[in-house]
């Protein structure tokens, strides 16, 4: 005999589902004991040890129906799982759960109301990848080399900030405090635009690394500045390949998929607020802001991003993509290292997501 029965399914908009369950009573006896311990634990009673209260008495202090709301969330961790196997449902998020019957020695009947992964029904990607990325965009043509003068404006910008530096340096170490706030001092005195520069020889170039000679130094400029043009075009296409599989696709975003993305948003908003050095409430208060209207403005923003993102999972299990456990291991161990207070669990999936949508770009790049 099944611990539960499935009374109703209704699919509901915005991709949720709601079921309504009866679960057995002796699913509830069978918890019982343990929603005594749990909240024995949690009442004080004078000549009693936390979690060594009798039944009777606990009930005299908080009610039958406590008890037995308490039973019945244990009866739901335990089979929420199977529930949703049986209902064939692919949960996204936590569910909302309410209690329509709840009695001692009877069954009890919830109503679970849970997003689900959307159907997503994508047009050509491969064709879409195959016709981007291999035509040439406007910058093709300047990606592939690299002007005598790129090198030389990038060498002259580096002396300008060593120029700079030592200056400050310079000044802070004499106490030269009009000097220390540079351009930005009251009476507007140092443009550190006549400022001499250090000359491009092997002291300069050994502050930026290892190199066995200046043409060494220059050969590496050069190939950094190639590099960094080559991923801004690649960069490019991902985002133009990106938005015409989004044109063409079809689905119902789940309301859970965005409001969870604009809490994303929001959140790194504030820590960026911070690492600038601001009070992000004090920064809110002052540009006359509130978090509902961030959240109002993103909205269509997030949209977007869950969109993409439903997008390259639907591709990933399309076309059998996925990172390995090692890499998702090695990953996660890098990612803790530096922080240390992440959850691992949050991080293992975070990992996972960019691993896979990493894998997921390099398939549709080798369409062309």
């Amino acid at each position: 005999m099944s611990s539960f029965k499935i009374i109703s399914s209704v699919v509901l908009p915005e991709s949720e589902v709601e079921i309504k369950v009866e679960i057995i009573a002796e699913e509830l006896t069978k918890n019982r004991p343990e929603a005594v311990k749990i909240l024995g634990e949690q009442i004080k009673i004078d000549g009693f040890r936390p979690g060594h209260i009798p039944e009777k008495i606990l009930i005299e202090k908080i009610g039958e129906i406590a008890l037995l709301e308490e039973a019945a969330e244990l009866t739901l961790k335990d089979l929420y799982g199977p529930i949703l196997a049986e209902a064939k449902i692919n949960p996204i998020g936590s569910p909302k759960v309410s209690i329509s019957k709840l009695a001692a020695n009877n069954p009890l009947e919830i109503t679970i109301t849970v997003a689900v992964v959307p159907e997503v029904s994508l047009p050509d990607y491969k064709e879409i990848a195959k016709e981007i990325i291999s035509k040439k965009t406007d910058a093709s043509d300047e990606t592939s080399s690299v002007s005598e003068k790129e090198p030389e404006d990038a060498i002259e910008e580096l002396r300008k900030r060593i120029a700079h530096h030592d200056y400050h340096e310079n000044a802070e170490n004499n106490g030269d405090k009009k000097a220390i706030g540079g351009d930005n001092n009251e009476h507007g005195e140092h443009d550190h635009g006549d400022l001499p520069l250090p000359e491009v020889d092997e002291a300069f170039i050994k502050k930026f690394g290892e190199f066995e000679n200046i043409e060494d130094f220059k050969k590496a400029i050069k190939e950094n500045i190639s590099a960094e043009k080559n991923t801004k075009e690649k960069d490019k296409k991902r985002v133009l390949t990106i938005e015409k599989i989004i044109e063409g696709t079809k689905v119902i975003l789940p309301k859970i998929l965005v409001e969870s993305e604009t809490d994303r948003m929001v959140s790194q908003f504030k820590t960026n607020i911070k690492e600038m050095g601001m009070d992000p409430e004090l920064y809110m208060q002052n540009t006359k802001k509130t978090d509902e209207d961030l959240r109002a403005e993103w909205k269509n923003e997030a949209e977007k991003r869950a969109k993409i993102q439903l997008v390259m999972n639907q591709i990933a299990i399309n076309e059998k993509i996925q990172a390995s456990e090692e890499e998702i291991k090695n990953e996660v161990s890098h990612l803790l290292s530096y922080y240390k207070d992440a959850d691992p669990f949050r991080a293992s999936v975070y990992i996972e997501t960019v691993l896979t949508n990493e894998k997921v770009w390099q398939f549709l790049e080798s369409q062309k």
